[in-house]
């Protein structure tokens, strides 16, 4: 298709969006064609990628969503025993990311301090890390803590090398006085994109389509690209 064809008829070739995703992730696309094909041909060309964008933006969220509903698991395990050992958490936390492609890790952090972490070998540089005093990741944090709700994060990079989404919740103990509650610390959730991306069939898309995923930092339409390119979106 020439390039002025591309001009002519390019806004009949944009599905826009496909599907939230998590509530973080917006999938973008449009169709390269590679011949002239005239109406019907376009209209079914357009519902046809319209359909394989949905179909993979549902996957995706599902397994997006599994992912991150591990906060909630974790905080529940944490406030069903306040006194639980390492040995207890690595069983419980291993069970819960069995087969679960994509979870680079799960942890704890007392105190806003990492002391818990599953795949040990791969992320130890994370052990004693202070979120409230790292500068990158403070204000996030103490707005968690403040609003009382999970915060993600990312893709970014990881002090112990690669990048990921991070998904942090807030976990408050009752006050042994019976008189409200307190801040315990946080049950956090490390995604890696890539495998979620390849398990969902996203990067199939990329044959005959031009992605862009925005959303970073859990903003959704408003937040920066992290996939693809500006072109595309």
């Amino acid at each position: 298709m020439t390039k002025n064809m591309l001009r002519k008829f390019g806004p009949y070739f944009k599905p826009g969006i496909a599907g939230l995703l998590a509530g973080f992730i917006v999938f973008y696309g449009f169709i390269h064609f590679r011949a002239a094909q005239l109406n019907d041909d376009f209209q079914q060309a357009q519902d046809a990628a319209k359909e394989r964008l949905n179909l993979v933006a549902q996957v995706l969220s599902q397994s997006l969503n599994t992912r991150l509903h591990h906060t909630r698991s974790l905080a529940a395990f944490v406030k069903a025993n306040p006194n639980f050992t390492e040995q207890e958490f690595t069983i419980y936390a291993n069970a819960l990311q069995e087969n679960l492609k994509g979870l680079r890790s799960l942890q704890l952090a007392p105190n806003g301090v990492v002391h818990y972490v599953t795949n040990l070998q791969q992320n130890r540089a994370a052990l004693g890390h202070d979120l409230f005093a790292d500068t990158k990741r403070r204000a996030l944090v103490e707005q968690a803590v403040k609003d009382r709700r999970y915060v993600i994060a990312g893709p970014i990079n990881l002090i112990q090398g690669g990048t990921a989404i991070i998904a942090r919740r807030p976990i408050f103990l009752p006050n042994p006085s019976g008189s409200g509650d307190t801040f315990w610390g946080f049950a956090t959730v490390l995604i890696d994109v890539a495998p979620l991306l390849a398990e969902s069939g996203f990067l199939n898309l990329r044959h005959d389509m031009a992605l862009t995923i925005r959303g970073k930092d859990g903003r959704g339409a408003a937040g920066d690209i992290f996939y693809g390119t500006a072109q595309t979106a």
